[in-house]
């Protein structure tokens, strides 16, 4: 993850570490996040609610940038406060939680499957570009491993029954 808005200050390294942090659930206990992992960064970009890019953006960090699985260098612009609160933005961003984050059981669920979901993005990379849509079906399909509705196997093949249905519209994945 790389910023080039502002120099590199006390205040922007920490603001850093606290980003790579999140509250366990039910807890206040920290648990620590790779984030300066692409592949790591590439899912939470995936898993964070808006508010949750909202909390980053606050930080004085409006853009992220890492190298995804397809050897690009990504650049996401984070949502302003407008754009995630129309209406009300400065008392809605004074209720704004302080990070570390505090994820969701979902959240935490596919967090759980990190290294299920890039083992398939490991294989899939020759074969398809991963994009949003590819993760968007894998990410599906890891939160229903997750909550113990499907098979590891079974969601391999939805998730290469999906790909063949995109790749039979002529719609690249």
């Amino acid at each position: 993850m790389t910023t080039t808005d502002q120099p590199i200050t006390e205040t922007l390294k920490h603001s850093i570490y606290l980003i790579g942090q999140a509250y366990g659930m039910g807890t206040n206990k920290r648990r620590y996040l790779r984030y300066w992992d692409p592949r790591v960064l590439a899912l939470l970009t995936h898993l964070w609610t808006d508010q949750q890019k909202l909390q980053v953006y606050q930080l004085r960090l409006p853009r992220i940038h890492y190298v995804d699985w397809n050897n690009t260098f990504i650049e996401i612009t984070l949502p302003t406060p407008n754009e995630v609160y129309p209406s009300n933005t400065k008392v809605t961003l004074e209720q704004l939680k302080p990070l570390p984050f505090r994820f969701s059981q979902q959240q935490w669920a596919l967090l759980e499957q990190t290294e299920w979901i890039n083992m398939i993005l490991r294989q899939l990379k020759g074969q398809v570009v991963i994009n949003d849509r590819v993760y968007d079906i894998i990410i599906s399909q890891a939160l229903l491993i997750a909550q113990r509705k499907m098979s590891q196997q079974q969601a391999i093949k939805n998730i290469v029954e999906s790909l063949e249905r995109i790749k039979n519209k002529g719609v690249q994945a």
